[in-house]
């Protein structure tokens, strides 16, 4: 079996963490623009966990570098905190947003691919929020996953929309980033669940809009960088006016062109 490639790279995160002072924590009772798109994706999952019940239940982010969404889903569901990246620098900075917040948890270094053998079917619930797109083989980085799963456990995935208008404007402005991610459509993620073994419950696109651009430099600056970063802050302010319409006549209807991500949970089925 041909390896799976990941188009991404360790480097290539530790680069990113190294660059950025740690989040802030989510707010979801921040209503301001700058939240907007913190608070669509609470909405989401609100209506993806409904019905659960997930209190004191284990729970492991995959790819939990830099994360504020650990402790997030520790205050809003009552869930305990692990977290698994193979960026040791991201690994500690899971670890210092933990302590920020007074939550007891534990961060793996490790890569996704070859984890701790004790890890096999200990969470409830296994988070990816970003990572299944850059790995060439979806169903394996799905399977990977479900390694971690209990019989019955959660997978709650989300990947960047990069099927619509995001990846196009992500393709014309910065296309080294662009080209670190597989390129996949709501029925696409949904059939590499279903492919990895994983039984779909509920998948959507997130309601709204967004065009921000990752302006990430990989390896060296692309052509007319500066040029490009001015287009990626004129489609930026031109999202905040989309979102500030959204604030007044509520948010657009989820669509493969306009939405920002894609969302899905799924159940690993009970032997």
């Amino acid at each position: 079996m041909e390896k799976v490639k990941d188009k991404a790279g360790e480097q290539y995160w530790t680069q990113v963490w190294k660059q950025v002072e740690l989040p802030p924590p989510i707010n979801v009772n921040d209503f301001s623009l700058s939240n907007h798109l913190n608070i669509a994706f609470h909405e989401t999952f609100e209506k993806l966990l409904s019905g659960f019940d997930l209190s004191n239940k284990k729970m492991l982010e995959v790819g939990c570098g830099n994360s504020v969404w650990l402790p997030y889903f520790a205050k809003q569901y009552g869930l305990l905190p692990y977290g698994l990246d193979y960026s040791e620098h991201g690994c500690k900075q899971a670890e210092a947003i933990l302590n920020r917040e007074n939550l007891e948890g534990k961060i793996y270094h490790s890569d996704l691919f070859s984890p701790p053998s004790e890890l096999k079917e200990q969470f409830d619930m296994v988070v990816s929020l970003g990572v299944v797109e850059h790995f060439s083989d979806t169903e394996a980085a799905i399977e990977a996953l479900k390694f971690f799963l209990k019989p019955g456990g959660i997978l709650l995935t989300s990947i960047p929309n990069h099927a619509g208008l995001l990846g196009w404007l992500q393709k014309t402005i910065n296309r080294p980033v662009y080209d670190i991610h597989v390129i996949l459509d709501k029925e696409m993620l949904v059939k590499a669940i279903e492919s990895a073994g994983l039984k779909n419950l509920k998948s959507t696109y997130l309601p709204g809009c967004s065009f921000y651009v990752n302006m990430d430099i990989i390896d060296k600056k692309p052509a007319f960088y500066s040029f490009k970063k001015t287009l990626s802050k004129i489609s930026g302010l031109k999202t905040k006016v989309f979102w500030a319409l959204e604030k007044i006549f509520g948010r657009m209807f989820p669509s493969k062109t306009f939405s920002a991500a894609i969302l899905s949970v799924a159940i690993k089925p009970v032997a």
